[in-house]
């Protein structure tokens, strides 16, 4: 049985003496869809637990105690071998990393396009210490913008059932299947090509100088005892050419606003527990209600988390397709289609292609199609389908002497 699974998606990471920050993360990433954060205390010299205290009360977060230097390898697998199993997805982000979603606004929703995939991974956008010489007071991703580009380097969200263990801390042995990045070209190792026009990892590397300094006086969790960076790598960063980047800051402005107003919930605040509650009846009256209402973010959500479930059903596959033609997300639109195609084809299939193509202005192909169609139509003596294949041609002001 599909979704036997607690969460659809988790994250780890470990952490010494990040008190400072620690909160501002898990309120980040909660906000933005992860269901469940587990985190791994280094021996901070005082406990993270204090700083979370409210986000454990709600089961938003659990904290392990872990000793030891360079221990970030041992701490991912043992969450992949303990934890793996509540979730259908895991992310693995260090404190200084926050996802950035640029097409999306719920992870949830962007996962559904990597379903066919073990892992999906990411690459740094590595921000600069701003000009900062002491720390500022408030958030990191408000308080520094300035990107110093991107790496091909990456750090990765896995299915847990999938992978066999943790090879370093930026990829992993999978028992099947492989990683991509954003764009679908398969990682090697820990490296792919650069894609970052729908998702990135904002690495705030540097932060400030005093920040930079505690970091240099403590272990790696990586690396060990002795930290390999350098005053010498701080002070060429500070020299670069950096370009202003905000595509975090409205996201990490309303989670301010929510821990000022001592608010915890998600932005789409909907579980994969919620959705393994209805059947497909019910699914689609509560989908088809989300979407009159307009609430399209809350839609691609809920029918991310009902996808695995119900995508045996062409109603559910046809809705999820309606959301993200609304939403003007094509490429999420052909990847329903193209899946639909593969698995159920049929007349609603082509009908909903035909469709596509002309949303996005393919009108040679959109002829081809429109002529498959309208001659299976006399073929099968269907008129039904005739008449649907007409009212998308006149709503979309589609004709045949048009396109010739």
């Amino acid at each position: 049985m599909p979704y036997q699974k607690k969460y659809f998606i988790g994250l780890c990471g470990i952490a010494k003496d990040e008190n400072k920050y620690i909160k501002e993360w898990v309120a980040y990433h909660h906000y933005i869809g992860f269901e469940k954060i587990y985190i791994y205390d280094n021996e901070s010299s005082r406990p993270l637990f204090n700083e979370l205290v409210d986000y454990l009360k709600r089961e938003i977060c659990e904290i392990y105690r872990i000793k030891g230097f360079g221990v970030q390898n041992k701490a991912y697998n043992h969450c992949l071998q303990n934890y793996g199993h509540e979730c259908e997805w895991m992310a693995f982000f260090d404190i200084d990393e926050f996802l950035c979603l640029k097409n999306d606004d719920d992870i949830r929703t962007a996962m559904v396009d990597y379903e066919e995939y073990s892992g999906l991974s990411i690459q740094w956008d590595v921000f600069s210490s701003s000009g900062h010489i002491s720390r500022p007071s408030g958030f990191v991703t408000l308080n520094y913008q300035q990107s110093l580009g991107y790496k091909t380097i990456s750090k990765c969200i896995v299915k847990p059932e999938l992978v066999d263990m943790t090879f370093t801390s930026h990829h992993f042995i999978f028992k099947e299947g492989i990683s991509v990045n954003p764009d679908e070209e398969p990682a090697i190792g820990a490296y792919a090509p650069i894609a970052v026009d729908k998702i990135c990892l904002n690495h705030y590397m540097y932060r400030s100088q005093e920040d930079f300094a505690e970091k240099l006086n403590k272990s790696d969790a990586t690396y060990g005892e002795k930290n390999p960076r350098s005053w010498a790598g701080f002070y060429n960063q500070a020299k670069s050419h950096t370009v202003q980047h905000e595509d975090i800051v409205k996201v990490a402005q309303s989670v301010l606003h929510n821990m000022q107003s001592q608010k915890y919930e998600q932005k789409y605040d909907v579980r994969l527990s919620d959705a393994q509650i209805y059947d497909i009846d019910k699914i689609l009256i509560y989908l088809a209600k989300i979407i009159n209402s307009k609430n399209l973010g809350l839609a691609e959500v809920v029918f991310a988390l009902c996808f695995k479930k119900f995508s045996d059903n062409e109603d559910f596959l046809n809705l999820g397709f309606q959301i993200a033609l609304h939403q003007k997300k094509y490429d999420r639109a052909k990847k329903i289609i193209d899946f639909w195609m593969k698995h159920h084809p049929s007349k609603e299939a082509y009908l909903s292609y035909f469709t596509y193509l002309l949303c996005i202005n393919d009108m040679d192909n959109a002829k081809k199609i429109y002529e498959f169609i309208s001659e299976s139509s006399v073929h099968l003596e269907d008129a039904s389908l005739r008449s649907k294949l007409k009212q998308i041609a006149d709503r979309h002001g589609f004709s045949l002497s048009a396109c010739s």
